[in-house]
């Protein structure tokens, strides 16, 4: 694509549709188990994906549906990016609380999650674990 306008200048619109294209042009690959979902049939790069990062024995198209997420989250969308950080480094924290033993943390007012994107420290009693 030719990114300069007519006069020799770069023509804005046209780097911004270069860049957007190049941005989106990203696909990101989800595998959700679901017992005889029946998928349709997976490419080969969908399958070789699925073999090098999930380790089953059963058939995965029977079992497993995966999902193809396009493009990306540009940075500074607050929603997407700090918004969505928070929400999973509070939701990390809990899971991890969890696996150690400890039911149900967020019912509990002596574990304190604190986040900020994918800043975050957990509060919790000295002598907890």
């Amino acid at each position: 694509m030719d990114l300069l306008s007519r006069s020799g200048c770069y023509d804005v619109d046209k780097v911004n549709a270069q860049i957007e294209k190049r941005v989106n042009n990203y696909d990101n690959y989800v595998f959700i188990n679901i017992p005889g979902v029946n998928s349709p049939v997976w490419s080969d790069k969908i399958k070789d994906l699925f073999k090098k990062n999930i380790s089953v024995r059963s058939d995965p198209e029977q079992d497993w549906l995966c999902i193809t997420l396009s493009g990306t989250t540009l940075s500074g969308d607050g929603i997407r990016t700090t918004l969505g950080n928070t929400l999973d480094t509070i939701c990390m924290n809990w899971f991890y609380i969890e696996e150690s033993g400890i039911r149900d943390p967020w019912l509990r007012k002596d574990i304190i999650p604190k986040a900020s994107g994918d800043d975050n420290m957990t509060a919790t009693p000295k002598n907890i674990f």
